[in-house]
């Protein structure tokens, strides 16, 4: 989310001015599709769906259990049990639950996979044992991102046969289940989106902004920079994506870069970058920003071309997000002023 930047003179009165909708980092989540097995004690297939299964995310798995888990961390556990009838988006668990786990058989992977610019798909497969699931009664399932059972669920569904009816699985004593899921994460903008930022005492200024997909550096792979970097903040900067992600913070760049999707803005330590923290989530309010960031009268003098969220890796930098000035419209900071930085964050649907 872009937001309003206030540069004031050091020790000064800080004046706040009123500014435009600026554009907005934004995530959304569907369902997807699951898929279940039954195998018997040697691992072999011996029922299976005839069909994907649809499902219903919560209204949690859309709003607390982000700012918990994150977006991707929030199916990491499959979950079985009996629950009354179609599940309700008001939903938070099972009536009974009998298992959960995030076990992953040999052979098979959990990945989060970029299918187009900014659309991932998470596929979660997870298999429980016949101790977990022989001769119980299972009629719902679900994925949540904690270890502990309980009202925690992202999603839940009934298990299903091929005609779309709801239907009761109860393997025999030796048989395991595995479930094979796949959810969708979009983040946006990923084309370069016009919009400007208002700085006090400087006025309002243009600019593109928009997601970047690789921040792979030299020592590091950040090759899905935008949404390691929504997990991040999203999940109050205690979760990331892959790589060394626990370096990350708001960089200002003397020098812009092609404000386009699959542009590498990796580079050495130009500029400045520091950490911001994270303010706590408003349940219902579906986004989450970072605290006033400030950037005092010593640090980042000089004329600012470009500017968002980044990790840092040791050496290199790279953008997840950023928001690159027009030709004419950067500007420049000097050891008489402070930058003070608000509105930056994430919302999602």
């Amino acid at each position: 989310m872009l937001p309003k930047k206030i540069l004031v003179p050091a020790r000064s009165l800080i004046i706040r001015e009123l500014t435009p909708p600026p554009p907005m980092i934004h995530v959304r989540q569907e369902p997807h599709e699951m898929f279940w097995q039954i195998l018997d004690r040697h691992g072999r297939v011996v029922r299976e769906a005839d069909n994907p299964i649809h499902n219903l995310v919560l209204n949690q798995g859309r709003d607390t259990l982000v700012a918990q888990f994150g977006f991707t961390p929030q199916s990491r556990y499959a979950v079985v049990g009996q629950a009354s009838g179609a599940p309700q988006p008001t939903d938070t668990g099972m009536t009974v639950e009998r298992a959960r786990t995030d076990f992953v058989p040999s052979g098979e992977s959990d990945t989060v996979i970029r299918v187009s610019p900014g659309v991932y798909n998470v596929r979660r497969v997870k298999q429980f044992t016949a101790a977990q699931v022989g001769n119980q009664n299972l009629t719902h399932w679900g994925f949540s991102g904690s270890a502990t059972p309980g009202n925690n669920l992202m999603c839940l569904e009934q298990f299903k046969d091929g005609s779309g009816n709801p239907i009761t699985l109860t393997p025999d004593a030796d048989q395991q289940l595995r479930l094979i899921y796949i959810s969708r994460i979009t983040v946006g903008p990923v084309v370069a989106t016009a919009g400007s930022i208002n700085i006090v005492n400087i006025g309002n200024r243009t600019g593109q902004f928009v997601a970047l997909g690789d921040g792979s550096g030299f020592t590091a792979n950040l090759s899905q920079s935008d949404i390691g970097m929504l997990d991040k903040i999203a999940s109050g900067g205690t979760l990331g994506g892959s790589g060394n992600t626990s370096q990350w913070g708001f960089w200002l760049r003397p020098n812009p870069f092609a404000p386009d999707y699959n542009t590498n803005t990796v580079e050495y330590n130009t500029g400045s970058l520091k950490t911001p923290t994270i303010a706590a989530y408003t349940p219902g309010s579906k986004q989450r920003l970072i605290n006033e960031l400030i950037f005092t009268s010593n640090e980042a003098n000089f004329t600012i071309r470009a500017m968002g969220f980044a990790w840092h890796l040791v050496e290199p930098r790279g953008y997840a997000f950023g928001f690159v000035f027009d030709s004419g419209q950067e500007f420049t900071k000097t050891n008489l002023n402070e930058l003070r930085l608000t509105g930056w964050g994430v919302s999602w649907t």
